[in-house]
């Protein structure tokens, strides 16, 4: 990642939107609560005294999950809403740890903003969240950069430790509303605040390290270059500002140089539609003439097979005329093949049984057979039926 990016320099040179969002870290807990206008339930008031935060809120994403895909909007969303009042990683690292406080954290932001996606309509370009219908309780928030205030205050107050899980989706909120200045602050407010050991971790170039810290590494690339991808192909584009996109890839030392390329390449079809018509188009390559001596292959299958007459001047050997040469199958191929088809079809039992009725009903036809073989014809021809019904059904 570029040194640039995560400077105070780069905070009011390169991005002076970034001074604009800087209240997003002055969001408490206390203006949370307060924004989401519900009590606590008694469950959650008993989970908060008797220490079972943790498993309480995991009880209430199950649940906001289970709504949510059932098209219950209005639960999903209440039990997200009582989930976010108590979901920040102050108060549950000390139950769970680091790394599981953020992994659960993580997930109840990501549902919430989905929940919250499902109930907002496509706004006017003003940013502001309105809902798909009246009577949704609580409130939705006013704004995607209010939603993200409540998220930086739930990881510590500081936009960059803010994982990129939660980032995208945040990020694609404000597409969804129409807000890509929002979005562009909040993707450069995040760069610019990045911590510095994954900053130090992104710009690590030594092979010589622990499976971990390899598998780290690769996780952070992977994460930065999908923030990168979304700001430089769909967030600056939606604002016209191409120049800072180029400029932006260009210094970025994180990204490796095919991954630029491809970046760069992509970010040119957006700039220039007139060259993506271009090479959208089929490409037709000028097709030689066949010459009078051209030999005609060997046909070794049974498929048709297109030769050129060669007969022809070379005056108009330019347009050949395709002509059509069918080999003759042998009869033996073609029983073998349909005996195969049937066997794969019907089975060895159902085959033998039709061969068998088809015999004795053409001896019956002929010649005067016994009641017993006449009944037992007839209950073959009445099952073989019977069988082909029920194997094309």
């Amino acid at each position: 990642m570029p040194a640039a990016l995560t400077t105070t320099h780069y905070a009011q040179q390169v991005a002076p939107g970034i001074a604009t969002n800087s209240r997003h870290s002055s969001y408490t807990t206390a203006e949370l609560t307060s924004a989401a206008h519900r009590r606590c339930s008694p469950a959650t008031e008993l989970a908060l005294s008797g220490g079972g935060l943790a498993s309480h809120l995991k009880g209430l994403h199950q649940k906001a999950s289970r709504a949510l895909i059932l098209g219950q909007g209005d639960s999903a969303w209440s039990n997200c809403n009582e989930a976010i009042l108590h979901c920040s990683m102050g108060r549950l690292v000390g139950e769970l740890g680091q790394q599981q406080a953020r992994q659960l954290c993580c997930r109840m932001w990501i549902l919430y903003i989905c929940v919250l996606s499902s109930l907002t309509e496509l706004a006017d370009g003003d940013g502001e969240l309105r809902a798909k219908r009246s009577g949704i309780l609580p409130p939705l928030p006013t704004s995607a950069r209010q939603v993200w205030g409540y998220i930086v205050a739930a990881f510590d107050g500081s936009d960059g430790d803010v994982d990129s899980e939660v980032l995208v989706p945040t990020v694609l909120l404000c597409l969804k509303l129409r807000d890509a200045r929002a979005a562009r602050g909040i993707v450069e407010a995040w760069l610019a605040t990045l911590p510095k050991d994954t900053v130090l971790l992104l710009q690590e170039t030594t092979e010589s390290c622990s499976p971990e810290t390899q598998q780290l590494r690769s996780m952070a690339r992977a994460s930065y270059m999908r923030v990168c991808e979304l700001f430089a192909l769909h967030i600056l584009p939606q604002l016209n500002d191409f120049t800072s996109a180029y400029e932006f890839l260009r210094a970025s030392v994180v990204i490796s140089r095919p991954a630029r390329d491809e970046l760069i390449r992509r970010l040119d079809l957006l700039c220039h539609p007139a060259l993506a018509q271009k090479q959208a188009r089929p490409r037709t390559k000028n097709k030689k003439p066949l010459s009078a001596t051209a030999s005609i292959p060997a046909v070794t299958t049974s498929a048709p097979v297109v030769v050129f007459d060669a007969t022809r001047s070379a005056a108009t050997a330019s347009k050949p005329r395709a002509l059509v040469v069918r080999r003759p199958r042998s009869m033996l191929g073609i029983i073998r093949r349909v005996v195969r088809r049937l066997v794969s079809q019907w089975g060895i039992t159902l085959l033998t049984l039709a061969i068998a009725a088809a015999l004795l009903r053409l001896l019956a036809r002929r010649f005067r057979l016994p009641p017993l073989l006449s009944a037992l014809a007839k209950k073959l021809w009445s099952t073989v039926k019977m069988g082909t019904q029920v194997t094309y059904i």
